[in-house]
């Protein structure tokens, strides 16, 4: 024996029949409409949590913008250190080569002398190097004439002028000291260049 059990109701035929155009188009759109705020609803929490990002990506970007600006002023202080020093090496050798044979160096002094007028704003700490020494007679030449000769020396000499303006001479005294007969000392000084 054989049964045959129908769930449907015997008019399914005519329910479809009566779905006409007009309700499949609304039952779309419904589903449409349905599917439309499910989509929103779920993308609208990452919506809401983005403007949260764009706040913490704007913060970031305004702490590397401000390690920059240190890194920068680090840089330029460093850039303008290395400016400003001064090769002694270089420097040193270059007064060896412009040193005359009977000029004999004394003291060298490199130091911070203040400038300008008393009481003014403008009152500027520069850099000085004072050269003394003492030149001994050896017949080849006048000692006030070796001291010209150095000091000419000098001016010529590119890489020891680096950074200094002109020698000025100071001081130019007659020495005698026991056993070493009589010389002729001499100061002069060389003031740093205020660009350098």
């Amino acid at each position: 024996m054989e049964f045959e059990i129908n769930f449907l109701p015997q008019n399914r035929n005519r329910w479809l029949a009566h779905v006409k155009g007009k309700e499949l188009l609304i039952a779309g759109l419904v589903l449409a409409f349905i599917i439309t705020v499910s989509f929103i609803g779920f993308y609208s929490k990452g919506i809401t949590k983005k403007p949260q990002k764009l706040v913490a990506i704007g913060q970031d970007f305004l702490k590397v913008s401000q390690e920059k600006g240190k890194v920068s002023g680090v840089a330029a202080l460093l850039s303008k250190l290395k400016k400003e020093r001064l090769n002694w090496t270089e420097k040193m050798a270059s007064l060896s080569d412009a040193t005359p044979s009977q000029v004999f160096l004394t003291s060298l002094e490199y130091s911070k002398e203040k400038t300008g007028a008393r009481g003014s704003s403008n009152i500027k700490n520069r850099e000085k190097l004072v050269i003394k020494g003492v030149v001994i007679p050896s017949g080849e030449e006048s000692p006030s004439s070796s001291i010209q000769s150095f000091m000419q020396n000098l001016k010529n000499n590119a890489s020891f002028m680096a950074g200094f303006e002109s020698p000025v001479l100071i001081s130019v005294n007659n020495s005698q000291k026991e056993g070493q007969g009589e010389g002729l000392e001499f100061e002069f000084q060389l003031l740093r260049k205020q660009d350098a």
